[in-house]
């Protein structure tokens, strides 16, 4: 989100944009969120998101597999 937002503020944007918040670590300025809308990677770069992806993308860079149960 925009670097100079407060948590309050990306809530704010997050909610125009219909989207939940999962995680959200303030130091590096990165949120996780999930939203249902077709139009939602749109609608998160309109509220100032810098980049959007789906996470099953990270799986080609990083070993995601959850070990020992």
């Amino acid at each position: 989100m925009r670097p100079w937002a407060d948590p309050s503020q990306v809530a704010t944007l997050l909610s125009e944009a219909d989207a939940q918040i999962l995680s959200f670590n303030e130091r590096m300025n990165v949120v996780v969120v999930h939203a249902d809308r077709p139009d939602a990677v749109a609608a998160l770069y309109d509220a100032g998101a810098w980049l959007v992806f789906e996470p099953a993308q990270l799986s080609s860079c990083f070993d995601l597999a959850v070990t020992g149960a």
